[in-house]
């Protein structure tokens, strides 16, 4: 998703209460739906890597890790590998 940002030039302007809208070209071309979960991962102080998770994705996985006592650690480190692959796959 970083690349497609980048190809294509995209702005977007953080407005009141931290609304971010994703340009129409974007959505288009990932096939982003109302109720799809933006996940936001921190690459630097800067830079996020944004991964388009499909809200019944999403619920599947939330289900699925409800009950689970993770420490924070383990789980920054279970989503870093995650999103990791997802965007290796991505780049493909």
């Amino acid at each position: 998703m970083v690349e497609v940002c980048a190809e294509m030039g995209s702005v977007t302007r953080v407005r009141e209460r931290y609304v971010v809208t994703l340009p129409r070209s974007l959505r288009k071309r990932r096939k982003v739906r109302v109720g799809d979960n933006v996940v936001w991962l921190p690459v630097s102080d800067r830079e996020f890597l944004a991964v388009i998770l499909p809200a019944d994705r999403y619920q599947a996985l939330s289900g699925l890790m409800s009950g689970v006592e993770l420490s924070r650690e383990a789980r920054l480190a279970a989503e870093r590998a995650y999103f990791s692959r997802a965007a290796k796959k991505a780049g493909r």
